[in-house]
């Protein structure tokens, strides 16, 4: 019922489906869909400010909406079942920097499970890796070099490698979302994999390990 509904109103212009374009490099995954609402949309329930979603694209110009779907994946299901809790998404966090500057917005703030804090940067086809030039200094004065990007497939995870590599600093973890049903079947069946989640990009064949970045 509720699928027919939103299909309603998609056929009526009043809100997006957005869907993940990245594929899985394996079978057993299936990625949310998000919607938004339309001008139109807005109107009819009459709301004038923009959504999260909207406020989200709008400053982080790496990130498309067809991504979006790729970072709930994240948050919601594959994550935590890697010892990750969620706190926030592209909230600011409180800091000063030495230059005086006030405050760092991570694009995901997450928990392990000793409860330490990791903040995480998404790198996506918007500007394929190389927005990381713009923030990389203060990210790295925000996390003293302990930094964390997520990427939705190996091919853009290589791009943030590269960009990192660039600015000679090799403490990054890198992982990519289309390889991560492939990890999990992987070792599941007890194959060789990283030894953590945080790895650049398996191997296409599958019977390598991948390059870790841990």
């Amino acid at each position: 019922m509720i699928r027919t509904e939103i299909q309603k109103l998609d056929d009526e212009a009043m809100i997006v489906i957005e869907k993940a374009e990245t594929k899985p490099t394996a079978k057993g995954v299936i990625y949310p869909d998000i919607f938004r609402l339309t001008k139109s949309g807005m109107k009819l329930v009459d709301v004038e400010k923009e959504s999260e979603l909207e406020r989200w694209i709008n400053q982080n110009k790496g990130i498309t909406y067809q991504e979006v779907p790729l970072i709930f994946y994240a948050v919601e299901e594959f994550l935590p079942k890697h010892g990750y809790s969620l706190v926030n998404l592209f909230e600011e966090v409180p800091f000063t920097f030495k230059s005086g500057r006030k405050g760092f917005t991570p694009h995901i703030h997450l928990k392990n499970d000793k409860g330490a804090n990791i903040y995480l940067m998404f790198e996506g086809s918007g500007t394929r890796g190389e927005s990381i030039h713009e923030y990389f200094d203060d990210y790295y004065e925000f996390t003293n070099g302990d930094m964390y990007f997520l990427c939705p497939n190996g091919k853009i995870a290589r791009s943030v490698e590269g960009a990192v590599n660039y600015h000679k600093k090799n403490s990054a973890k890198i992982t990519n979302i289309a390889d991560w049903a492939a990890y999990d079947q992987k070792l599941v069946a007890g194959n060789q994999v990283p030894s953590t989640i945080w790895f650049v990009q398996l191997r296409e064949n599958l019977n390598g390990s991948g390059r870790s970045t841990n």
